[in-house]
């Protein structure tokens, strides 16, 4: 037990492939003379709240870099390490693999939210026990709002003029568009048996939980890596 009462501690798993296509090997590129991967694991560790950090890759080169900065490793097979392997799968077998129990919560931190603190997870779990005594929850992700309302979103027609893609906003007052958010890459909370009952994160019962833009780094393009880069050298 830990000081949440009756909730165990939490476990944080990293998913982190070798095969990425669009960024090859972005969840070890260097930043500052360490992979990205590293900063996570730190962060994870450091925050004191898991009993512990769990990195699940295929590639071999990952796994020694899990372990090199305090990670423990699940071997994924290659199986669910494909382009068209989903992250559900690769927390399905973490899950089993670890036999865990259905009331544990773990939380997936992306090997690429080098900008995350402990701080926000911290409160993000917080956050989520003060929750879970009022009402049912199952998955609480970390979100973003966007910078533009995404209601007033414009699409090229087949004549090619712009149009509304939701045209029943199109004569609305922004002061009445719906508040919308988005999971931004840092991390996710997941109670084992509510979400592998429904077989994803975006549960019935799914929480948000507000990133500051200055800890949310979303990497897929070289030109995301290079503006971390820069960002992080000032």
């Amino acid at each position: 037990m830990d000081t949440f009462g009756k909730i165990n501690k939490p476990i944080a798993l990293i998913p982190a492939r070798g095969g990425s296509k669009r960024l090859p090997r972005k969840n070890i590129l260097p930043l500052n003379g360490k992979p990205l991967l590293a900063y996570v694991l730190e962060m994870a560790e450091n925050s004191g709240i898991f009993s512990m950090v769990y990195v699940s890759s295929e590639d071999q080169e990952i796994q020694e870099i899990g372990k090199k900065y305090g990670g423990e490793i699940i071997i994924r097979p290659v199986e669910i390490a494909s382009d068209r392997s989903t992250m559900i799968d690769v927390y399905e077998h973490a899950v089993s693999h670890l036999n865990l129990t259905e009331e544990q919560w773990v939380c997936i931190l992306y090997p690429t939210a080098v900008l995350l603190t402990g701080k926000t997870l911290v409160d993000s779990w917080s956050y989520l026990i003060d929750k879970l005594k009022t009402q049912k929850v199952s998955s609480l992700m970390g979100v973003s709002c966007y910078p533009y309302p995404p209601v007033q979103a414009l699409i090229e027609n087949k004549s090619g003029y712009l149009e509304y893609f939701l045209p029943e906003f199109k004569s609305m007052q922004s002061q009445f568009h719906p508040e919308l958010c988005v999971s931004n890459g840092t991390f996710c909370w997941l109670h084992v048996k509510e979400t592998l009952a429904e077989m994803t994160f975006y549960t019935d019962n799914l929480l948000g939980f507000l990133v500051s833009d200055d800890e949310v780094c979303d990497i897929d393009y070289e030109e995301d890596y290079i503006r971390l880069v820069k960002l992080w050298n000032g």
